[in-house]
């Protein structure tokens, strides 16, 4: 466990947090009392309450607050500090999502087995936890270089908060086209914490469903979909055909007619994107039917 000194004033209040208060990050195995406090939780969700699903903020100890990610009261049996010079260990002790990883498991499959789904955030670092499928993210409010943290499981990244907006409707826009093209740099696909009213999402809409194929700087290729902030010549490697959708710095739609280009037996589409716009590819059966 560890004191949290980041978000303590926010739920404490100041004066108690002044006085010493302090909240504290616990962790669940399978064995301790919060391990088992969180599971009958879970249960009393799923069962007394008919939860059709969970979602769990900071589901892994393997990324961001470090000071809340490990335990020095006992041996991981992997975790350790080596002298530099000598390679020796100097200390033993325990990564926090090695101990809580059965745990979490568990929390996963009693909605699952449930019928229900699980939403989580932050990518699973256990092998046993990378097996289990849930929809998990990655928050990017901090900065769109947190989208390369989920690439290797669901490679979805959260941006644009909404309490970040300014008020102006066209400054806005820009904002929130930009924030997904920077995203799209780090090779992660987009969704948003919350929409100001007044802003228009529906290229966000337009990105979905996408299931990932290729994950590349700038663009993605999806069974569904390709999405790009960059020109260039796209497609499946088959004969699908395309929908090509433009995007201003607005988010405003234009449907461009595009003929596909054969090269090799295959059709490709050549695509121009200005600054600061995006395109979505949208695929069709494939071209010769």
């Amino acid at each position: 466990p560890a004191f949290d000194t980041t978000y303590g004033p926010g739920y404490v209040g100041k004066e108690d947090y002044d006085a010493g208060w302090r909240l504290v990050w616990r962790y669940p195995t399978l064995t301790n009392t919060w391990g088992k406090y969180l599971l009958d939780d879970v249960r009393f969700a799923v069962d007394a309450c008919g939860a059709e699903g969970l979602y769990i903020d900071c589901f892994s100890y393997g990324f961001s607050r470090n000071w809340a990610r490990y335990t020095y009261d006992r041996w991981d049996g992997a975790t350790v500090d080596l002298d530099p010079q000598t390679h020796t260990i100097t200390r033993k002790y325990a990564d926090l999502s090695l101990l809580s990883s059965e745990a979490c498991e568990q929390v996963v499959r009693l909605v699952q087995d449930k019928g229900g789904a699980v939403v989580a955030n932050s990518e699973p670092v256990t092998e046993n936890l990378r097996k289990v499928r849930t929809n998990r993210f990655v928050e990017t409010g901090s900065g769109a270089y947190a989208s390369c943290g989920t690439h290797l499981y669901t490679p979805l990244a959260l941006g644009f908060p909404w309490y970040s907006a300014s008020g102006n409707r066209a400054k806005d826009m820009a904002r929130f086209i930009a924030d997904v093209r920077a995203n799209l740099r780090y090779g992660a696909l987009y969704y948003y914490y919350g929409v100001p009213d007044g802003l228009t999402y529906g290229f966000i809409n337009r990105m979905f469903p996408f299931t990932p194929r290729e994950l590349h700087s700038g663009w993605l290729v999806g069974e569904e979909r390709i999405i790009t902030s960059r020109s260039g010549e796209y497609g499946w490697g088959d004969k699908s055909g395309a929908t090509v959708y433009h995007f201003d710095t607005l988010g405003q739609e234009t449907v461009v007619p595009v003929a596909a280009k054969v090269v090799k037996g295959q059709n490709v589409f050549a695509v121009t994107v200005g600054n600061g716009k995006l395109a979505i590819l949208e695929r069709k059966g494939p071209a010769d039917r």
